[in-house]
This record gives C-alpha cells, structure tokens and sequence, in this order.
C-alpha cells in the first residue's frame, strides 16, 4: 500500500495523510457553504412554526409554552438569543433565515472541535474525513438549515463524546516513574515530541507508520504499548501529570505546581477541565431533547463502566515491590518525589494495577457527583417533563414501529437523499459492510487496548442505546420514536468511523475504501442542494400569491400542517380554518386565527357571509368538493402551490345559485 503511495504520489506517507485530511477538510467546507446558501430561503414547515413562533415571545414565557410542547427549553432560548442578537445588527434581516442560521452555528462548533480536540488526538486525516463525513452524510445535511434542535443537540453530544475520551486517554493505565521519564528522550510527558496520531488505542503489533505510531519512532516513543507512556495521548500542550481525568498517582510523579509555578485556579483548571466540560454539554444536551439526554445518558454508562472495570482489575492483582535505581543528581531535581523507601538512591515502585485501581475508584465518584448534579440541574423542569409524558401517553402522532423499524434505522443514516434511488441503495449497502469490515478490524486487530476500545464501543453505543429506549418505551407505553431522532447521535458515529476507516485502508485497500463514501456525499449534497433550491424557486411564487392574498377572506384548509404554516405566512391578516377537525391547542394559542369546522353546514354559511378560498391538500381534497358541490358549494380552481414540503390546491368557494335546498 506505502509503495503504491509514493509511486503515484511520490511524497512521505504522512504528508500523504495529511493532504488527505486537507481535501476532506476543503469538502466538508464546501458543503457547509452548500448548505448557508440554502439557509437564505423562506420554506419552513410545520414542525419549525413552534420554533419561529416560541421565540416572539420572553424567555420566562417560552419556558411555560414548551411545558405544553414536548421538548425542553434551551433551544428556543438559545434560537431566541440568536434572533435578537441579529435583529440588532441587522434590523431588516428576515426572521426565518436568522432561524437558519442559527442552526448553522452548532456545526461551526463542530469544525472547531475538528481543528482543536479532534485533530490533537487523531491527526489532520481524521479530522479531515470526520468533517467531511459529518457534513454530507445522508440526512444531517437537511438539518442544517432546519429550524429545530437538532444540529445543536449533535454539537453537544459530539462535544461531550470527545471529552469523554478525553477523560479515559488521561486515566493512569500504566504508571512510570518520574526518572524513567525524564531518562528517555522522546519519551510520552510532552506533545512536543508526540505525534498526533500516539493515541491510546493502539497495541505493541503496530506496523510502523500505522495509526499511533511513526514510521521512525525509537523505542519508547509515544505510541505503542510495551513502552507508552500512561499520559502520552491524554495530556494537554503542558502534558501535566495531573491533566484532566487523573491524580498524582505515586510518590514517583513530579508535581506539575513545584515545575510551572502557576495559580490555584489555573490547576484546578488543567487537572479537570474535561469532566467540567463534559458534565456541561451533559446537562446542556438534557435541556435540548429528551432522546439527545438518552444519549449522554450512554456516555455515562460506557464511562462509568470502564472505570469500574480498572477498579476491578486493580483489586485483584497481587502487589509486588521491585527495586529502581535513580542518579543523585535526578533525586535532587525531584525534591516532591515521596518514596516508601529512599534509601541511597533506590526507591519502591508501586504496581501499575494497585495505582489504577486507586485512580479508577476516583475516576467512579467523579462520574457519579456528574450524575448526581445533573439530576440536581434538572430538577426544576421535571414537573413539566411529567405533565409532558401524561399528555403524550394520552395522544401522540408518532406510528406503531415494527421489526423493519430497525432496518429503517439502518437506512436512514445511510442512505442517500436524492433521486438515483438505485445507485443510493448500492452505495448504503457498501457503505454499511466496509464500515462493518473496518469496525471489527479496528476492534480486534488495531485498538486492542481498553481506550481504543472505549472509544469504538461508545461511538457506536450512543445511537444503538437510543434506538433501544426509544423501542422499549414505545412498546411499553405508546410509539413515541422516530428515525431522525437519531440525528444527534450522529456526530460520535461518524468520528469512529473515519478513525476505523484509516486504520482499515493501512493493511488493506488504501483510497479504493473511500469512494463509495465520496459518491454517497456527492450524491446526498446533489439531492440536498435540488430538493432546497426547487423550494426556495416554489416558495417565491407562493409568497408573491399569499402577499396578494385578499386581507379580509378565509382560507379554508383541509390538512392542519398547511393550516399553520399559512397562519405564519398570513400573519394575523386572515381567519384560517381547519375542515372537520380542531387545531392543537398550542398551535391555537400561538396563532389565535387558526380556528376549527366541524362540517358542512357551517361551511355553507361561512361561504354565503364571507369570501372563503379552500387550499386542499392530498386526493381527500376531490372527494371533499364533491361532497360540498352536492350542498350547494361551487368552486374555481386557481393554481397549485409549494409551503415547503406541502402542495396545495387553492379552490376560490361561493354558493351554487342553481342550487335548490330539498
């Protein structure tokens, strides 16, 4: 595969990979910008009426009105923010596309995370395939321009994934004294001299050039497990002992205080800032979407699980005491170190396991007092989340899943949006069986270790525990899950699989396993940009209708979603009637002119007294007309119409003369 490189590329294997990165990284860019120019369209539909309604109203209100909804407040607090933020700046910009973009922003977050955290831990050739995947993978393309919590939910779970790796690459699996350390050149203990790739999750059968090694790396360098060291892919630019996710851990580690001089704060800073950080996003990703918390909910688990395993193998190995020598001059420099026995230059190590065992057992109180706050953070809004469940339980829209539904998931993040149906499904089986491939040897051929495992598992454990608690509740109370309500679990998914990606081509068929992922990205971003564009075209027509629209007649609808996007279109200029049927409560009270018929009769007055024009959506509209022609309705067809995802007749009604009553 190296040979073949250089041949058609003739440069170094890892300017290679970085180059790789730099592409991917230019198409993901490429696509982001697909997508803001998509954001300037005025198409909302009828999910997005609460979102851009919620927000004319104060903070404090929107809490009362999202305890009638069915999802937390925090969106629409942060989608009101954002709003008022560009209403400032620029007064005349329009409401829906400020909404747009405030989807947008999460995945600036992301790109963030991909040039700082991402590309540390991995290198610039994961990071650049992660941005382009996250970016033009089926479905998440259509939600960053969608005005709902969505993309802002898969910034937080991306977010807290990471950090929780983060926490896991700085747990002490393997603990070396302080003078071997400082003794071998290259050793783990500074990022300086670690490449990006020395991550944890690599084992001793690394070929050399592989993901966590270099092609050059001398023994001891960070990278391989017979000699890494416990903190070289965990570590920070200072690569303290006591970065996040870890303690001093033994008499033999040189405390960072006594070498930097620095403040309190700025300690406490650097030795926890990842499990902050990640119990934020936790309790930021609750506050968005109840399936999103599900998710962070899984990170939980892994995590509290990996470190009761460490726990676990600590307390069954036996100690053992094995004598190191250390030169004078190196005991003076480490004045800190505290020995059991310091005697003439020989001291006690203390085994690997009985230390990681201590530091798990930290590592599980700090994840339950996460736990534990987060509950305290959520107990203001659990009586609305309550009284959200009773009103669900009692009527929700959602269909009855069945075993197909898992198929459905399947084939909702990996097919492709467009119109090519066939080659879409070819390109979401081959997908899915190199992904699969790459995974397991991943697993069990390249990330051995308990990190590298952690960090597989967990990547693809958010969406599966997800999916099943979704199943689960539906089945034991009523279905209350749909597919895209896997969309925030997306991030962490695509992140492991551009890392088991790279590792797979190393062995086996190089380049050749991206293409089915580069025509599936063409292919989606080809759909995504038509289906949003045919809509931005359609909807200035309908919108030069609607401004036309007589300011005194009713519009008559047959389908509610329609009622309520043409009440935000109309504003409060027009009375929008439902036919045999009433609105949602909340949508009556964000749209007060959103009103219920019960049936003919009352249509036939409404008709003799008021100037009424019927949009009819779906065939159930024919029939309807025929039946008023019967009742002495008349009608005149006028044109067809696109409100973003819903086409609509529109019939001008008026009492048949000739009509005679029996």
């Amino acid at each position: 595969m190296r040979i073949i490189q250089r041949l058609i590329f003739g440069i170094p294997e890892e300017k290679w990979k970085n180059g790789c990165g730099i592409l991917f990284l230019i198409l993901g860019i490429l696509s982001f910008f697909v997508s803001l120019f998509q954001a300037f369209g005025q198409d909302i539909w009828f999910d997005e009426v609460f979102s851009v309604n919620f927000i004319q109203h104060s903070y404090k209100e929107i809490a009362v009105l999202t305890g009638k909804d069915v999802h937390p407040p925090l969106y629409y607090w942060y989608l009101k923010f954002f709003h008022d933020i560009g209403k400032v700046l620029v007064p005349a910009a329009s409401s829906i596309v400020l909404c747009k973009l405030a989807s947008m922003l999460p995945f600036v977050g992301i790109f963030v995370y991909t040039l700082t955290a991402i590309r540390k831990n991995f290198g610039l050739h994961i990071a650049g395939l992660f941005w382009f995947l996250v970016m033009t993978m089926p479905q998440i393309s259509n939600y960053t321009v969608e005005i709902r919590m969505y993309s802002l939910a898969l910034f937080f779970i991306t977010a807290a994934f990471v950090h929780s790796y983060e926490l896991v690459r700085a747990f002490p699996v393997q603990e070396v004294s302080e003078a071997k350390r400082t003794a071998e050149p290259g050793a783990a203990g500074t990022d300086e001299t670690v490449e990006p790739e020395a991550t944890a999750g690599t084992d001793e059968t690394a070929e050399p050039g592989a993901a966590g090694t270099d092609e050059t790396a001398e023994p001891g360098a960070a990278g391989t497990e017979e000699t890494a060291e416990p903190e070289a892919a965990g570590t920070d630019e200072t690569a303290e002992p006591k970065a996040a996710g870890s303690e001093v851990t033994s008499g033999a580690v040189l405390t960072s205080e006594s070498v930097t001089g620095e403040n309190g704060l700025i300690k406490w800073w650097k030795r926890n800032k990842h499990w902050l950080l990640f119990w934020v996003y936790g309790i930021l990703t609750a506050y968005t979407q109840y399936y999103a918390c599900v998710a962070v909910i899984a990170i939980y688990i892994v995590l509290f699980v990996f470190f009761v395993v460490m726990a676990h193998k600590g307390k069954t190995e036996k100690p053992f005491c094995k004598k190191a020598h250390i030169h004078k001059e190196q005991l003076k420099e480490q004045e800190a170190i505290q020995t059991k026995v310091p005697v003439k230059g020989w001291r006690a190590e203390h085994t690997t396991e009985q230390e990681t065992g201590r530091m798990a057992g930290i590592c599980i109180g700090k994840v339950l007092l996460c736990a534990g706050l987060s509950v305290l953070a959520y107990l203001p809004w659990l009586p609305f989340f309550f009284s959200q469940v009773r009103t669900v339980s009692s009527s929700y829209w959602i269909q009855p899943l069945t075993w197909k539904s898992i198929f459905g998931c399947m084939k909702y993040i990996f097919l492709p949006v467009s119109y090519t149906v066939k080659k879409n499904y070819v390109l979401a089986c081959v997908m899915i069986l190199f992904f699969g491939a790459a995974f397991l040897y991943s697993f069990l051929m390249k990330r051995k270790d308990a990190k590298g495992r952690f960090f597989l598992l967990t990547g693809l454990w958010i969406a599966v525990f997800t999916t099943l608690i979704g199943f689960v509740c539906s089945i034991l109370n009523r279905p209350i899950f749909v597919y895209r309500y896997l969309i925030p679990c997306l991030g962490a998914m695509w992140l492991v699989a551009a890392v088991v990606l790279w590792d797979f081509i190393e062995k086996n068929w190089g380049i050749l396993l991206f293409v089915p992922f580069l025509l599936s990205g063409y292919s989606n971003m080809q759909g995504f940009y038509g289906e949003e564009n045919k809509k931005i075209v359609e909807m200035k027509a309908t919108q030069s209708f609607l401004a036309d629209f007589p300011k005194d007649a009713v519009v008559l609808c047959n389908f509610n979603h329609v009622q309520a996007v043409t009440a935000c279109y109309l504003k409060d200029s027009n009375e929008i009637w439902l036919y045999g049927s009433n609105p949602e409560d909340l949508i009556a009270e964000l749209l007060p002119q959103c009103r219920g018929l019960e049936d003919t009769t009352e249509l036939l007055q409404l008709v003799k007294e008021r100037d009424v024009y019927f949009f009819g959506s779906f065939n159930s509209r024919e029939e309807l007309l025929k039946e008023w022609e019967t009742e002495g309705i008349a009608y005149t067809e006028e044109g067809t119409y696109l409100l973003e995802r819903y086409y609509f007749n529109v019939y001008h009604l008026a009492t048949n003369q000739s009509h005679v009553d029996p």
